[in-house]
């Protein structure tokens, strides 16, 4: 399925001639996504990347018709018959490459162009600022999520992962990120990461004064459950003030309902 987009500022009323109209295989929001990314690069002077560039996030994201390809590459030529309508530069109904398979030899010619080819480091901080801040939606994460479970990787691709990653060291930089980020998000690491649910409830009963073992028999846990969890809270850190574990709390319960939606169906 594809789909056509509207991208327009709230002053646009007319398709026809004002904003972008755009032609998508994905969903309109993922398309829209890699405008954002592209304007962010500065490598282009596209107007429809120049409009993201001035107008932000005060720009609309209309999808105007889910349908086949034929249907909205035909609609796309309706909406754009001609150059230079809008932000848009060409003529709509022109889909290059979609649709097209490369055979087996193209596709080896390729890998082999690319084959110890390293981005600069300039290109890599560009990548990183255009990603930066930007965060998934909901529905994509459901379907990226969708897409991986009972997927497993054969005996050879895990070989190959393990001969990859054979003698790497990290640099003492990187190795010192890593605790770093370790320590302030300590519930991505935890092998007890149900434990973390009760943060907001251990963080009430220190407030209260409470010491770890009144809180393990209140909790009706081992002390040694909870131990990196309260000693946390005890050198200052607030649960309820941290942004970056309240959208974690908020990702896995909403994990661990579609898990047991999903286990109650079946």
């Amino acid at each position: 399925m594809a789909c056509i987009y509207w991208i327009h500022t709230k002053e646009h009323t007319d398709m026809f001639s004002e904003g972008y109209i755009g032609f998508s295989i994905r969903t309109a929001e993922d398309r829209f996504f890699n405008h954002k990314s592209e304007a962010k690069l500065h490598r282009t002077n596209y107007p429809v990347h120049n409009a993201i560039r001035k107008y932000g996030d005060s720009l609309i994201l209309d999808t105007i018709v889910v349908g086949s390809d034929d249907y909205c590459i035909d609609l796309e030529y309706k909406l754009r018959p001609e150059r230079n309508i809008g932000w848009n530069l060409d003529v709509g109904g022109r889909v290059g490459n979609i649709g097209r398979v490369a055979s087996e030899e193209t596709r080896k010619k390729q890998s082999l162009a690319k084959l110890g080819k390293k981005q600069s480091p300039e290109h890599c901080a560009k990548k990183a600022d255009a990603r930066r801040g930007l965060k998934l939606s909901e529905e994509t994460k459901r379907k990226m999520s969708a897409s991986k479970k009972g997927k497993a990787f054969s005996p050879e691709h895990r070989a190959k992962i393990t001969a990859a990653n054979t003698g790497k060291t990290h640099s003492k930089e990187h190795v010192a990120k890593l605790s770093e980020y370790k320590i302030a998000q300590p519930w991505c690491y935890s092998k007890r990461k149900e434990t973390w649910l009760l943060a907001e409830d251990v963080f009430n009963m220190f407030v209260e004064g409470k010491r770890a073992c009144e809180v393990s028999k209140t909790l009706d846990i081992s002390k040694h459950t909870i131990y990196n969890l309260y000693h946390k809270v005890k050198s200052g850190w607030n649960p309820l003030k941290d942004s970056l574990f309240q959208e974690w709390l908020s990702e896995y319960t909403n994990k661990l309902k579609e898990s047991n939606e999903t286990s109650c169906t079946t």
